[in-house]
């Protein structure tokens, strides 16, 4: 059975490597991602990974709760968490009393061999051995693609390429200007949204065909997710309980932007987000 990792972080940089890393050194797994607390807890609960990364770099303001939250789940209990620590870190001082919560941990900086290893005993994947000897055959030129910043466009662009790769769905993301550059926090927000709408798309839109489209013009950037599948109904785009929509709304609003849902039965969605990158995040 193929296995399934969720990835919590809030970096882009790290949640885009990360993924990278565990889809090459484990075949065949299947990687979802989650930039904030709320939307790693819900997708926790949705989609009952196998295991859970969880970067400690949110540690102070938002690892603790995720790790209490999903530990305290009888649903979600036994899910093995892995602690991805940074350098510096306590993380004694941070789990003094609360190990429980927590499987195992790595600290950085750490090697791909290590992570998939440690990922592997977690899963009890009996050929943890042969996927170890598996990551040490990655050609260089990927490691050090992978080991680099990469911007919000690239981001954006390989997640879209994935899609396409993984669904069949044909993806497309434009640019204009073609080097679009904005700061990491709303790269980070941008990066989240769009996989959560692909994630949407996949498993409820039946479409045949995804556009991203990014605009930034006059400290205005507008960003444009339209498929062409069956279509949201208006009553679950006006839903309380749609927390993917709940929680893209809340985060835009930081940004002092808004976002648009339109679903046209038998014709698609679109999701429309605008932000102004005059104004600083609150």
């Amino acid at each position: 059975m193929m296995p399934r990792i969720l990835v919590i972080d809030n970096n882009v940089d790290s949640l885009f490597m990360l993924k990278s890393i565990l889809q090459k050194t484990i075949p065949d797994c299947e990687v979802s991602t989650a930039s904030f607390r709320e939307q790693g807890i819900e997708k926790a609960k949705k989609e009952l990974p196998d295991t859970i990364l969880l970067d400690s770099n949110m540690m102070e303001k938002d690892s603790y709760e995720i790790c209490r939250r999903l530990k305290n789940d009888a649903k979600m209990q036994n899910i093995p968490i892995l602690l991805l620590s940074s350098n510096g870190d306590d993380i004694e001082s941070y789990f003094r009393d609360s190990r429980i919560y927590v499987d195992a941990i790595i600290k950085k900086p750490w090697r791909d061999v290590e992570l998939s290893a440690k990922i592997n005993q977690l899963l009890r994947n009996e050929e943890g051995e042969d996927e170890m000897k598996n990551e040490k055959n990655v050609p260089a030129t990927f490691k050090s693609y992978i080991s680099s910043d990469i911007s919000f466009v690239s981001s954006i662009k390989v997640t879209a390429k994935e899609f396409q790769k993984r669904t069949g769905v044909n993806c497309k993301a434009r640019f204009n200007p073609k080097d679009i550059a904005v700061s990491k926090n709303l790269s980070n927000f941008l990066y989240e949204v769009v996989d959560e709408i692909l994630s949407n798309v996949e498993k409820h839109a039946n479409a045949s065909n995804v556009k991203i489209t990014v605009n930034s013009r006059n400290d205005k950037l507008v960003m444009k997710i339209a498929d062409n599948g069956i279509g949201i109904l208006e009553e679950k785009v006006n839903n309380p309980n749609s927390l993917g929509l709940k929680v893209i709304r809340e985060r835009v609003q930081i940004f002092n932007g808004n976002v648009i849902v339109r679903g046209f039965v038998g014709k698609g969605t679109k999701i429309i987000v605008n932000i102004l990158l005059n104004n600083k995040p609150e």
